[in-house]
């Protein structure tokens, strides 16, 4: 599969559900391709997050522009006052796309890379009413998810309300950034096209 700097090797966070649809696309036509396409993006991920090898992780859904440079091109024994981030919300993303996919042994796999380096999950929730904005009011940051090897997630994945086309809610997401809709995906992977998102 070629390498596409913005698909398989995202900068930070903030292009953490561009990952989705391109997951959604492959699976629909090839299933292993969509797996290989989640490997690749997790060693990229993993990569910049060896904090032993002077890595800083990726970007936050919080950095400026130039603090995502600095995380890629800097590194801890660079120029850069930056504190190394071990929180990853591309992590949630890849974990979730492994459990949509069924590909629990990816999932175990990236479950025990992630925790030998320290990198945790971390998501942001809308508190209430459902809202699509990126953050403040009533979104609130999940600085821990919790994945074990069957996959279940603590706290659960968010559900959206109200119901909402899958298409749709996929469109929404790209706008907040901060956070996706583990049934939004399951729909889309299992209709191949729109469907009717329950909350």
């Amino acid at each position: 599969m070629p390498s596409w700097w913005a698909l398989d090797r995202p900068a930070s966070d903030q292009f953490a559900v561009a990952l989705i649809p391109v997951v959604v696309v492959l699976a629909q036509h090839d299933h292993a391709a969509a797996r290989t396409y989640l490997e690749t993006v997790i060693r990229w991920v993993l990569g910049q997050s060896d904090f032993g090898a002077g890595g800083l992780g990726l970007g936050t859904m919080n950095d400026t522009p130039r603090e995502v440079v600095e995380r890629l091109f800097n590194g801890a024994g660079g120029s850069t006052t930056l504190e190394a981030s071990r929180s990853s919300y591309i992590l949630t993303v890849v974990l979730d796309l492994c459990l949509a996919l069924g590909e629990l042994d990816l999932l175990e796999a990236v479950i025990e890379d992630a925790r030998v380096l320290g990198l945790t999950p971390c998501t942001t929730v809308a508190v209430g009413e459902d809202t699509f904005q990126r953050g403040g009011g009533n979104v609130v940051p999940v600085l821990r998810m919790s994945y074990d090897r069957t996959g279940r997630i603590h706290p659960a994945a968010p559900a959206t309300t109200p119901a909402l086309n899958a298409k749709d809610v996929m469109l929404l997401v790209a706008s907040c950034r901060s956070r996706h809709y583990t049934d939004a995906i399951a729909t889309l992977l299992a209709a191949g096209g729109p469907g009717t998102v329950q909350g």
